[in-house]
């Protein structure tokens, strides 16, 4: 398969595979490809296939200034998609064998020194169960990863991705070994060579083999599923803890002595507060906490988006007029003559006014950034 490309949008995803391009939409508004979303072919070509899904869900997570919850979990898909991935090979490569020893690619008779060879893969293949077992658990005693961090998933997640490389490389040993003893045999055709009871035991081996590949290629995919909804639930249960922990000590700062915070915002602070720490809060709600702690002495009410809101502040600007109210605020407090370096009397004074409206207008923003604009000459 070739290189997949996932380019985000605002509420869909433009996907480009080896199959053509797709649009995908996110149904759910969760912020990623997942199996609910909605795929659109652009040019009328093929459906993408599982695989192509899979590794564009992967994707999907990847995004700029990501937090290390978000790269935890993007690795996290990112190992699971590779271990499926190389599980598939490894059944794709055991139909192979299957194929070659059921005569599909040829029926040869065996020579003496053959029929050794082939005893020998035999042998190999019959023991490979038990030695993919134990490689598996070695191997996932001694690997380690910079993505896992050490939590139960992370580690349950480790071990099965052990003992599955185990069964890659030592099944994979035991298959060329056998491969080798087939491809040894003489080529004077006899119609016996299916009969044979060597033959007939190492295409029974390899369709074992083949079984039980497909049973842990069933077992990774519900355990994968187990663990990304896991790390969902984790993710969202971590989220809120947090959020509660931020509205809790923004209150406690807005409500302590001696504290700094505009009489509105104090007022919406205040109606958050939840003493059984069971509230979740919205994104909304979260954002306006964390300006306030940014903007204290500016009401959030007035603070939009960005500059476009003509009848807002942005937040680029509400920050800079807030650090001069702080100036001269504490300055005044200090009984210093400074604050008017910073403010005139009467510029202060407008600049309070107007933030004390209910609304604001697109001229009171334009005057607020005129005021400011004056008191940098000041300060100068």
């Amino acid at each position: 398969m070739g290189d997949i490309q996932v380019i985000k949008k605002e509420n869909s995803w433009t996907v480009s595979t080896d199959n053509g391009a797709y649009n995908v939409k996110d149904t759910n508004g969760n912020g990623k490809i997942d199996s609910g979303d909605i795929w659109t072919a652009l040019n009328g070509q093929e459906p993408p296939t599982t695989q192509e899904k899979e590794e564009a869900m992967g994707l999907s997570l990847k995004k700029e200034n990501m937090t290390g919850a978000e790269i935890d979990e993007y690795n996290r898909v990112q190992e699971q998609l590779k271990k499926k991935k190389e599980l598939q090979e490894r059944i794709e490569q055991q139909q192979r064998a299957t194929q070659y020893s059921s005569g599909q690619y040829g029926q040869y008779g065996q020579s003496s020194k053959a029929s050794k060879w082939a005893k020998i893969g035999q042998i190999c293949t019959m023991a490979l169960a038990p030695l993919t077992l134990v490689g598996g658990v070695l191997l996932s005693a001694g690997v380690g990863s910079w993505a896992y961090n050490g939590c139960g998933n992370d580690r349950a997640l480790k071990w099965f991705g052990g003992i599955t490389g185990g069964l890659f490389g030592l099944s994979a040993l035991g298959s060329m070994i056998g491969m080798f003893a087939q491809k040894n045999n003489t080529y004077s055709y006899t119609p016996a060579m299916n009969t044979n009871n060597y033959g007939n035991m190492f295409q029974q081996a390899i369709q074992a083999q083949q079984q039980y590949d497909q049973q842990k290629m069933q077992e990774w995919e519900e355990y994968s599923q187990k663990m990304q909804e896991q790390a969902e639930e984790q993710k969202i249960e971590k989220e809120k803890q947090q959020n509660t922990a931020l509205v809790t000590k923004t209150i406690e700062d807005a409500n302590a002595d001696g504290a700094v915070c505009e009489k509105t915002n104090k007022e919406y602070l205040n109606t958050l507060e939840d003493l059984d720490g069971e509230r979740e809060y919205t994104a909304e709600e979260i954002k306006k906490v964390k300006q306030i702690r940014q903007t204290p002495m500016i009401p959030v009410k007035h603070i939009g988006e960005d500059a476009t809101d003509k009848t807002k502040l942005s937040p680029k600007f509400a920050k800079l007029l807030n650090d001069k109210l702080s100036k001269y605020e504490k300055l005044d407090e200090e009984g210093s003559d400074n604050k008017f370096k910073v403010f005139t009397k009467e510029q202060y004074n407008s600049v309070k006014s107007i933030l004390a409206k209910t609304q604001l207008t697109e001229a009171d923003i334009t005057n607020l950034k005129k005021i400011y604009k004056e008191s940098e000459k000041i300060e100068q």
